[in-house]
């Protein structure tokens, strides 16, 4: 259920939304897609460096099939870009980056470059690449963006913001996702489409197997 401006915020805090959560949930709609526009960087900075058929060459390491025809309409297009962003090294395809941050990823590089970058995007960058994909458990969601997880790997539990595009997961939904640390919380990104029942050994083992810690 929406929460009104002028109602209780659902925090508990006795304030109103508008002088409470709302504020800081307006905050956080705003570096999400600061979260966007850096990972299209990346994307220009590596076909600018290594080739327009760099992503192709990316997505045969990521998912072992030819890439699709059009990648924004594929279900992994999201978990691709965040994976190509901060942990696949484009020169050394054999490896993959499971200690973060990794100087050879396109995050880094295109950090250490002459790129041009505003200090808040150079900031969520560098805090982005600090962060592994993980697969999450979504323990709870309160119906105005937040959710609790549980990482299944580590046990560690966050509290983060849903982006709109994924406020559609609900409690029990098992994703591989980044939780990005932003403006005092965790911004959900890169997230695969909710995974069913038996995690490892599901269909994603391909792109996957080199982030079971």
């Amino acid at each position: 259920m929406k929460v009104g401006r002028n109602q209780p915020c659902p925090c508990g805090s006795g304030r109103k939304y508008k002088r409470c959560c709302l504020r800081d949930e307006q905050a956080l709609g705003r570096l999400y897609p600061m979260l966007i526009d850096l990972t299209e960087d990346v994307v220009l900075f590596a076909e600018e460096r290594y080739g327009e058929d760099i992503l192709d060459q990316a997505w045969l390491d990521f998912w072992e099939e030819e890439p699709p025809e059009h990648w924004e309409e594929s279900p992994l297009f999201d978990l691709f870009i965040g994976w190509v962003s901060f942990h696949w090294l484009p020169e050394d395809r054999d490896l993959e980056s499971d200690i973060l941050p990794c100087p050879g990823t396109l995050a880094a590089k295109l950090l250490e470059s002459e790129w041009k970058l505003q200090p808040a995007a150079r900031q969520l960058l560098e805090a982005a690449r600090q962060e592994p994909l993980a697969y999450w458990e979504i323990e709870s969601t309160d119906g105005q963006g937040r959710a609790g997880l549980r990482d299944l790997v580590l046990g560690r539990r966050l509290e983060v913001w849903l982006p709109a595009p994924y406020q559609s997961i609900e409690a029990d939904d098992m994703v591989l996702a980044q939780a990005v640390p932003a403006g005092g919380t965790h911004i959900l990104g890169a997230v695969s489409p909710p995974l069913a029942g038996q995690i490892f050994g599901d269909p994603l083992h391909k792109g996957a197997a080199g982030w079971r810690r």
